[in-house]
């Protein structure tokens, strides 16, 4: 047990940035949701659990939509609701009837709050391609024919504007790629992918931007590179020419790696292009199956606190907030906040209409029923602890980590007069406790130590009178 007692200090006029909002990407857990064969009770508790506080609930406020390449419809390589729909036909002619599934949840969404709507591609349609295929390219090299670049453009903004002209859906970014960079995109996969060289990138960048301009929708930020780790995202940006840097809005990476240098670059290249910040994607499995291991939720919780001290998002995103049973269990490995089993054919009859919570899902509510958006998070001395407040609610908000094996004290000092004019209530989650409250309401002085326990994520919601 360590004996050193770590002083947070807390300073209310010394905010760092306005936090946006928490979210997910919706494929490939919404396509699965949306079908028909759930029942609207067992859909709207799960929807419930996302995109609000009710009962607990993480109280998301982010949805990527993905826009659907399509795979050749002679292939069947996909995993169960990976294969993601596109609205667009070979002939050129379109089909808005596609993807109800996934425009459903995405509805209830909005319904329940959801007020900040991304759109990302991970693929062109199977006709666009080298390959034929939308799942990627023989030996993971670049997809999309250069010949086919505006058409594909002319795609995603139709997509778009549909979107808002249509079913009233207001985009605020669109992404043409995901890890564009990455050469793991193969053909006949389980899943759409595409990578495309940077020249490639460019000119598909380029069109995007002029269709949005030409169709009234240059609002909408065209975001990128989107790439999967931050430094694979610097370096890509780093090569882009002037004139596409102009045109982007919205700088956006996927933080699986990157160390702490990285996540400054990052921040910084947004501040001097004048561009929004966003993580649009993480996610992690480690420590093998298991839906009370500690082991991938302290994994996601120190990503958070990295992210939001140095790389500053508007928003925070995961990458699936729902993932599948039976994939988890037959690989062993963890990954997602909520499982359940996707495939109701090949569920056990005991697990139909059934969801699990696991650790994951209580450690990113420790951040997001507490950060909530419109927050400003601070300035902060230490390495483990995200301080954020809240000006209307009244609120000063700490998350600390505790990855080690051991415990630790901290003590919170602030210039502002705190502990007279203030009531502390303090939540944990750690291998025996899921987000449980700790105390209510109690009164600190400027001596008050707190005990952290080892594999735990503690938050401290002050309420300022």
């Amino acid at each position: 047990m360590s004996d050193i007692t770590e002083t947070i200090t807390v300073d209310l006029a010394n905010t760092k940035y306005v936090f946006e909002g928490w979210g997910t990407s919706l494929c490939w857990w919404a396509n699965v949701l949306g079908k028909k064969d759930w029942s609207d009770e067992f859909r709207s508790d799960l929807l419930d659990e996302i995109f609000t506080l009710k009962s607990g609930g993480l109280g998301l406020n982010v949805a990527r939509y993905n826009i659907g390449g399509g795979d050749n419809p002679t292939h069947n390589h996909t995993l169960y609701g990976r294969g993601m729909d596109g609205f667009l036909n070979e002939d050129g002619s379109y089909d808005w009837s596609k993807d109800e599934s996934q425009i459903s949840i995405l509805k209830e969404a909005i319904r329940r709050g959801c007020n900040v709507i991304d759109a990302f591609s991970n693929s062109p349609p199977y006709f666009l391609t080298e390959s034929g295929c939308s799942t990627g390219n023989i030996e993971g090299k670049s997809n999309l024919k250069e010949e086919n670049c505006e058409i594909f453009a002319d795609y995603l903004v139709r997509v778009v504007k549909y979107f808002k002209e249509v079913l009233c859906i207001s985009f605020h970014s669109l992404e043409p790629f995901n890890e564009p960079s990455g050469t793991w995109w193969f053909a006949e996969s389980t899943s759409e992918g595409c990578h495309l060289d940077n020249g490639t990138q460019q000119t598909l960048l380029r069109h995007v931007a002029m269709k949005l301009r030409d169709n009234r929708l240059a609002k909408i930020l065209l975001s990128a590179p989107g790439e999967c780790t931050i430094a694979d995202t610097n370096h890509t940006f780093s090569e882009y020419s002037p004139d596409v840097r102009s045109v982007i809005g919205q700088l956006s990476t996927h933080s699986y790696y990157g160390g702490i240098k990285d996540s400054i670059q990052f921040q910084q290249n947004a501040k001097d292009y004048g561009l929004r910040p966003c993580v649009s994607e993480f996610g992690g499995g480690e420590g093998g199956h298991s839906h009370v291991s500690m082991d991938s939720a302290l994994v996601l919780a120190s990503a958070i606190h990295s992210d939001l001290r140095y790389i500053q998002p508007a928003t925070w995103c995961m990458w699936q907030v729902c993932e599948d049973e039976a994939v988890q269990v037959k690989d062993d490995i963890n990954w997602g906040p909520i499982h359940l089993y996707f495939d109701k054919r090949n569920t056990p009859d005991s697990q139909t209409d059934r969801y699990w919570l696991t650790k994951q899902f209580y450690a990113f509510a420790n951040y997001t029923r507490f950060i909530r958006p419109g927050y400003s998070i601070l300035e902060c001395n230490s390495d483990s602890a995200t301080v954020a407040h809240s000006s209307v609610d009244n609120k000063l908000v700490a998350v600390i980590v505790n990855p080690l094996c051991d415990y630790r004290n901290v003590k919170f000092f602030s210039w502002q007069p705190l502990y007279s004019n203030s009531k502390l209530s303090i939540y944990r989650t750690s291998r025996f406790e899921s987000l449980v409250k700790l105390s209510n309401q109690i009164s600190i002085d400027i001596d008050t130590e707190f005990k952290l326990i080892p594999h735990s994520v503690t938050t401290f919601e002050f309420d300022l009178f």
